[in-house]
């Protein structure tokens, strides 16, 4: 992320947004207290980036980084101007984007677009959180607005803070530190070896110019659908995950008129032996290869079993560098032409935050 940073300052391709509409005003003062407050429970959201004039890029904490709270009260515009109004704040929220080593790299901006309706909008850099933290930092904002609300002293909650069982980041950097990477190394080489093609969605006709980075395409699946996927990977000893990966992985050998095809697949990083790593706030997800790999005659279950036995072996090697798996192929950084990502994290959504979610 960060050398695609460097390369295109400008490119939003790594800046997270969600959006959320509260069902009543938010106090300012104490929103800013509890953003002050999750920063100091979580120091990675006092990080910045720091690679210019040294030899290797630093992450690096502030002790009195605070995160950047903006206001902005349209509650006297009309219904069709306010849904502009927030719609254009957010979009140059996004356009706005951050400098690694100088910005905030989290912020919030509350919209006070109703008596009873308020829209926040929080933006940060992908380089210091996944989306897995979403949840817990939308539900550790709300804890300490309300605790600040109902009477309670943000000196309390700095004591707890201090005194409490919090989980790090850098115990995972730690931990990541440790591992075997000859082993990891020679997983990924093993598992690549005599790989040569590369599996691509080329584009059908010339697209036309935009400034959008991402078009989102959503299709619901029905309730009889997931319950046969669900059958079929409870018969094959399998997840729904694994039927999914197949079936990609099927599409993409027919569109590449091969047997053979590698696609990158985004896993979480949270089966990390650290207690309390599901809740832990940073950046652990990496994109590692998958192969699928068929042969003439080969029945649909024996696929699905080799995919199953590769995705739980990948899992022991998944916190290994992409950019080092790469090296090893002869396809090098056109190794992974197709993502895949498979979520199955809450968005942090109920019923006191609201029902509306949009990422970017």
């Amino acid at each position: 992320m960060l050398f695609h940073n460097l390369k295109n300052p400008k490119s939003t391709e790594y800046v997270i947004q969600n959006t959320y509409r509260i069902g009543n005003v938010i106090n300012g003062d104490f929103a800013k207290e509890a953003l002050i407050l999750l920063s100091e429970q979580y120091k990675v959201l006092k990080t910045a980036i720091l690679s210019e004039g040294i030899s290797e890029p630093l992450q690096v904490i502030y002790k009195d980084r605070i995160p950047e709270y903006i206001e902005i009260d349209i509650r006297d515009k009309d219904s069709a101007l306010k849904d502009e109004v927030y719609r254009e704040v957010a979009r140059k929220e996004v356009e706005r984007g951050f400098h690694l080593e100088q910005d905030s790299l989290m912020r919030v901006t509350c919209i006070k677009y109703g008596e009873q309706d308020t829209r926040l909008i929080w933006t940060m850099h992908h380089i210091i959180v996944d989306g897995w933290c979403m949840n817990t930092l939308l539900e550790q904002f709300f804890l300490y607005y309300n605790g600040l609300k109902d009477g309670r002293r943000a000196l309390e909650f700095e004591r707890d803070i201090k005194t409490g069982m919090n989980v790090e980041y850098s115990s995972y950097i730690h931990w990541l530190r440790k591992q075997d990477k000859e082993k990891a190394r020679d997983y990924w080489k093993k598992l690549l070896a005599d790989y040569d093609n590369v599996c691509d969605i080329p584009a059908i006709v010339e697209p036309e110019n935009t400034i959008d980075q991402v078009h989102r395409l959503s299709i619901k699946v029905d309730k009889m659908t997931t319950a046969k996927m669900r059958k079929c990977a409870d018969d094959n000893s399998s997840t729904i995950n694994t039927i999914v990966e197949v079936v990609c992985g099927i599409l993409l050998q027919n569109w590449n008129r091969t047997e053979d095809v590698v696609f990158g697949k985004v896993v979480s990083g949270r089966n990390a032996d650290i207690a309390g790593i599901e809740n832990m706030i940073g950046l652990l997800i990496n994109t590692i290869p998958t192969r699928v790999h068929t042969e003439n005659g080969m029945a649909i279950r024996e696929l699905i079993k080799i995919q199953q036995r590769q995705g739980t072996e990948s899992t022991k090697y998944d916190f290994y560098s992409l950019a080092e798996i790469q090296s090893t192929t002869a396809q090098m950084s056109n190794l992974i032409k197709v993502l895949y990502v498979f979520e199955n994290y809450t968005s942090g959504l109920n019923e006191e935050v609201g029902d509306e979610e949009q990422e970017y």
